[in-house]
């Protein structure tokens, strides 16, 4: 007998690997889309369409000289997130938190998706085109 949930976390596993489908060298990286995602919230902050504390607390993940993680914060600080890589990632994808992707808001009975319940994220221009 074939057990679906074991079946159903492996295909899952495998996606967010990028290993279920070959990859295309010719897409667009990831990081050329988070770049253009990072200039339309300043765009919008000047426009007026977001304030600028909705981007306040938006960061750039990056792998630095030593081949480990890194991520920037809007002050400038800079704090080694190797422990909270996963795994490495195909080529052209990139790893970011996913308040840089979309904002949210307060839940339905006023609870707030607190920090510990962000996760960094995989990011393929592959998965975003679906």
């Amino acid at each position: 007998m074939v057990d679906t949930k074991a079946l159903r976390e492996k295909i899952l596993d495998l996606a967010i690997r990028g290993k279920l489908v070959p990859q295309d060298p010719n897409d667009e990286p990831a990081s050329v889309l988070l770049e253009r995602i990072r200039e339309q919230k300043q765009q919008m902050v000047k426009k007026g369409k977001l304030k600028a504390k909705d981007i306040k607390n938006d960061t750039v993940i990056f792998k630095g000289e030593d081949n480990l993680h890194y991520e920037k914060f809007a002050d400038g600080t800079v704090k080694c997130i190797e422990d909270e890589i996963p795994f490495e990632l195909p080529q052209g994808w990139e790893w970011t938190r996913l308040g840089a992707l979309a904002q949210y808001k307060k839940g339905p009975f006023g609870s707030n998706i607190t920090k510990a319940m962000v996760i960094t994220l995989p990011l393929c221009y592959n998965f975003l085109k679906m």
